[in-house]
């Protein structure tokens, strides 16, 4: 492939975003048009000014993603560290058995894949394609990339951290779902770190200027809710929830639904119903939860 082009109303956005990424610079560029690469093409990605685009919409036909390959390990590792603190992080890490995966979303909601092979030869790779492995699990077994990370600096060989585990039979449905907006999938990942009580996750979903209200009316801040968590004062055991609906405006999510939790708080078990809403907002290009109000929710008739 020689290049991608791509049209957007948030130009200088959208040009600054594949700038961090890539480490790609500009080999021409005004106010309407910037021609951008990372190695010896003159370039990669064309980027166009055109005011008043719609955003993407959900369930349509397209392009997803655009993958770019890096030559080892070290090189992908090397640039999910220096983006993150700049505000760009993976929204979805997947070993698919032939590459290593980190998934990426720029400001218009375009998709990018950011991999290294796993084989050292294609046909091998190829080879993997043809396996009872890969029949059953098309998708790939999902990793946290800081772990990833641990483990490299840790000398683990590349080879290792590259052998796709073996897990349980995955289906084309579970992988990257549409949805209304992309905070579905950060969503997911936030109750899910509820229940597993992981701290660290929590701290990367959640804003600093969280405000989280429980249905007593008690309010604590993100400091205070992750203490909590970690300390074992509170437990979310399973959540279910039902009636969630996305709402979602240029860095603004709006969240609601029922969530039905069972919990554990100072040592005492209950389960509680709860309608709630929850604020998502863009911050340096990353979704992170803001706000978290909840209220008991009425019986039913």
């Amino acid at each position: 492939m020689a290049h991608f082009v791509l049209r957007t109303s948030r130009y200088r956005e959208i040009v600054d975003f594949y700038k961090t990424l890539l480490c790609a610079h500009s080999n021409f560029s005004n106010d309407v048009l910037s021609f951008l690469t990372s190695d010896e093409e003159r370039h990669r990605i064309a980027i166009m000014n055109v005011a008043g685009l719609d955003d993407q919409q959900a369930g349509i036909a397209g392009v997803h993603p655009v993958a770019f390959t890096y030559d080892s390990l070290a090189q992908l590792i090397a640039n999910y560290e220096r983006a993150k603190p700049l505000g760009i992080q993976p929204f979805w890490c997947t070993n698919h058995g032939p590459t290593t995966s980190f998934y990426y979303r720029d400001p218009d909601g375009n998709q990018l894949e950011l991999q290294v092979e796993n084989f050292a030869t294609v046909e091998e790779s190829t080879e993997f394609l043809y396996s009872a492995e890969f029949a059953e699990n098309p998708v790939g077994v999902d990793f946290d990339p800081e772990e990833l990370a641990r483990r490299f600096h840790a000398a683990v060989p590349e080879t290792e951290l590259k052998k796709r585990p073996h897990k349980i039979p995955r289906g084309l449905d579970t992988a990257m779902k549409h949805s209304p907006n992309e905070v579905c999938e950060l969503e997911e990942s936030r109750w899910d770190a509820m229940i597993a009580a992981d701290v660290a996750r929590l701290d990367e979903l959640l804003s600093e200027k969280l405000s989280w209200t429980h249905s007593s009316g008690h309010r604590e801040d993100k400091a205070s809710l992750l203490q909590r968590i970690s300390s074992g004062q509170i437990t979310y055991r399973s959540i279910t929830r039902t009636d969630e609906r996305f709402t979602k405006w240029e860095s603004v999510v709006l969240v609601t639904g029922i969530a039905e939790m069972r919990v554990e708080v100072g040592g005492r078990e209950t389960i509680v119903k709860n309608r709630f809403t929850n604020v998502w907002v863009k911050e340096l290009a990353v979704w992170r939860l803001a706000g978290w109000q909840s209220t008991p929710a009425p019986a039913a008739p």
